[in-house]
């Protein structure tokens, strides 16, 4: 990517998360998803996305800390 970032989480708007390490092409699709439900009168499941983005130098704290957020957050 231009600016760096190869590693992405995404979350729906419940905090739950949905891709992890994924590519940048699946945070796009994600995207596209809930945009189709907005603009194509679907049923809405997820009405926005988080993503956490990390870079190569950075991703050894972003593993630690969806690791955190899973233990202490997720799956309590």
């Amino acid at each position: 990517m231009k600016l760096g970032y190869t590693f992405f989480w995404a979350f729906d708007n419940f905090g739950n998360l949905i891709l992890s390490e994924c590519p940048y092409a699946a945070i796009h699709d994600l995207n596209r998803y809930n945009a189709s439900q907005k603009y194509h009168a679907c049923s809405r499941t997820i009405y926005y996305i988080d993503v956490l983005a990390a870079t190569e130098g950075r991703i050894a704290f972003a593993r630690d800390a969806i690791a955190d957020y899973r233990t202490n957050l997720i799956e309590r």
